[in-house]
């Protein structure tokens, strides 16, 4: 009987059928491109400059869905809520009725909407408004709206503004219903 030797066979990682050999070298080269992208990173893509509050916003006017153009002075109330919103956002779309339970609550009280339609065309934004009739005015986004806000960077976006302008409030996503009711308060008194 023969004692049992195994034999010796050479295995390689390189030869082996489908692997990929990966020298330490381009694995160094890679991280340092990596490090240099992170650092550079913020450079090649601005971050959104955010408006601070307390800060009194330009004037701004936009076509209504009558193809009319209206400017914020002359349709601003004592507190006003500038929503930036569209029909293809589904969380704009199921924020309406909340918007407009709000707006119906004050607006004797001199409380304003005012909801930028984030749409291709004033068709787009008559279709959108003739499915929510909402009582609130209904501007389309435009250049000019967009420079003053600094083009929100998701929707809905929330701005709160006083009767002069003054952004006292801004939200992105949330609906801001406890702020506007603490704002009308103070307003009140």
């Amino acid at each position: 009987m023969m004692p049992f030797s195994p034999k010796k066979t050479s295995f390689s990682h390189s030869k082996r059928r489908g692997s990929i050999s990966f020298p330490s070298s381009l694995l160094g080269i890679g991280l340092i491109f990596l490090f240099i992208l992170i650092a550079v990173y913020p450079r090649l893509f601005p971050q959104e400059e955010f408006i601070p509050l307390n800060q009194k916003m330009d004037y701004f006017s936009g076509i209504d869905i009558h193809g009319n153009e209206q400017w914020f002075h002359n349709i601003k109330g004592k507190l006003n809520l500038v929503v930036f919103g569209a029909s293809w956002c589904s969380v704009c779309v199921s924020s309406m009725d909340e918007i407009e339970s709000i707006y119906q609550k004050y607006s004797n009280k001199d409380f304003k909407v005012i909801y930028i339609a984030i749409e291709n065309s004033l068709e787009g934004m008559v279709k959108f408004e003739k499915k929510f009739s909402p009582s609130y005015t209904m501007l389309l986004q435009n250049e000019d709206i967009l420079k003053h806000f600094n083009t929100p960077s998701a929707i809905p976006s929330y701005f709160i503004l006083d009767s002069s302008g003054v952004l006292l409030y801004k939200s992105v996503g949330y609906f801001p219903k406890t702020e506007i009711k603490s704002l009308m308060k103070k307003m009140e008194k």
